[in-house]
């Protein structure tokens, strides 16, 4: 109160002599334009135990707000708390959070990303937003989501999920496995949780007081998920889609969990390719381009990146041939597949990208094989096929688009049904805003005639 009131000392004196809660509330009633502003206002709530004096102090400090205008928060992990603002407002504060940070980087050079996969990736997290602002220039900043910072929690989250496959047994790594499904579903976690908390990485994956799953970011997310899928062949299956709904509006979440289900998809069911075709291949990773093996010939494999955000493929099946027995000194043929995945409308060129990145690794195969290219989209319905020149190293080669439908029938129907979900909730949600809209442009009318020209801050 003394900080609020300093440029005034005959007000500091009449402070200085409160001596009571009741006393104080008198001069704030008696006292206009002030804004009562208290953080951690969950340590005077003690859910399930009994307090009467924190919960007493909070009554009166809430009581102000009869007279004066007043601004609560709370820890940012308080769940109670966070439960009840939803329930006050249909817009959770992070948004408006959100808006301001955007407002503050809006000069920032997003390179490849929209601001959906930035708010995904570091689930909004202050900390991790600055970490994936950099500075480039004297006046410029720009995103990168692969600094060394946030490797480095990909590589704990992995880690972690690592030493966990190591040393627990099936049982448990079975129920590890459902826990972490919960939580990038949004599901109910699994019963006994009290029984397995060695099991959670507490760092990235939580349950409210409701029981359900959650995790913090999509960074960890997805290097999880992709860790599962190289460890756990029952991790994904066709009912990792049933939350899909839930998630509709977030593009960023469709195309996360619509890429992994495409991926075991082919990985168990096998992929078609014009007059190529598998039943199935194997599923390995690769760091870096020369970690891609040319040892296995005759049956396809399907690499995918260890970096869970690679900038321009999912995914990469190779298939090497060999040669005919016609007495002529044949190379292998070398069948490459690249695909990309995507539910978004415009995406960045990836078919450029790639046959820029891999174009020294390309030259390098020549001496050793006869190189045949097709980069494949994998998108929701468009079917097409282009015929591309040849661009050295390269040869003649293909971009083909694959439905969703041509990979798996039942995946199809999970998207469609959650698309039409959206559309339903879209209406909903239109009508919802429109009210909310009136009943905010009055407010603000009413509070806009009525305040002063100066407030104080307590």
């Amino acid at each position: 109160m003394l900080f609020a009131w300093a440029d005034d000392f005959t007000t500091q004196k009449k402070i200085m002599v409160l001596k009571t809660e009741d006393q104080i509330w008198k001069f704030l009633k008696n006292k206009q334009n002030v804004i009562l502003v208290v953080d951690q206002m969950n340590a005077l709530k003690t859910k399930g135990v009994a307090n009467k004096r924190a919960e007493g102090i909070r009554e009166w400090l809430i009581s102000f707000t009869a007279f004066n205008k007043g601004i609560f928060s709370s820890s940012a992990n308080s769940t109670t708390d966070l439960e009840e603002f939803q329930h006050e407002s249909p817009i959770r504060v992070i948004t408006t959070e959100m808006e301001q940070w955007w407002k503050q980087h809006k000069d920032i050079d997003m390179g490849e990303y929209s601001s959906n996969k930035i708010e995904d990736f570091t689930g909004r997290i202050p900390l991790l937003l600055k970490q994936c602002a950099v500075k480039q220039y004297v006046m410029q900043k720009v995103i990168n989501l692969r600094n060394p910072e946030l490797r480095q929690i990909h590589g704990n989250s992995v880690d972690f999920t690592q030493l966990v496959k190591t040393a627990a047994t099936n049982s448990k790594w079975e129920w590890y496995c459902n826990y972490v499904r919960a939580c990038v579903r949004n599901e109910p976690a699994p019963d006994e949780w009290r029984q397995f908390l060695e099991l959670i990485d507490h760092r990235y994956f939580y349950r409210d007081e409701n029981d359900i799953g959650h995790y913090t970011c999509g960074l960890v997310r997805d290097a999880v998920t992709n860790k599962l899928l190289e460890l756990d062949v029952t991790f994904i299956d066709i009912n990792f889609l049933n939350s899909l709904p839930d998630f509709i509006h977030n593009r960023s979440v469709v195309g996360y969990m619509m890429e992994y289900a495409i991926l075991a998809s082919i990985r168990s069911q096998g992929l078609r390719v014009g007059e190529w075709g598998s039943k199935g291949m194997e599923l390995s990773f690769f760091q870096a381009q020369p970690d891609i093996q040319f040892d296995i010939r005759d049956r396809p494999i399907l690499f995918r990146p260890r970096q869970t955000n690679y900038k321009t493929i999912d995914g990469i099946i190779v298939f090497i041939m060999d040669p005919k027995r016609t007495g002529k000194k044949e190379k292998p043929t070398l069948l490459l597949f690249p695909l990309q995945i995507t539910v978004a409308k415009n995406h960045s060129n990836s078919y450029l990208g790639f046959l820029h990145e891999y174009r020294q690794w390309a030259k390098r195969q020549l001496s050793k094989f006869d190189i045949e290219l097709e980069f494949l989209w994998i998108t929701p319905n468009k079917s097409d096929f282009i015929q591309h020149p040849p661009d050295s190293p390269w040869p003649r080669h293909q971009e083909r688009y694959i439905p969703f439908s041509e990979i798996s029938t039942d995946i199809w129907i999970q998207y469609q049904r959650a698309e039409k979900a959206k559309k339903e909730k879209g209406g909903c949600r239109s009508r919802i805003i429109g009210r909310l809209l009136i009943s905010l442009s009055w407010s603000m009318s009413s509070s806009l005639n009525s305040s002063a020209a100066h407030s104080r801050v307590a």
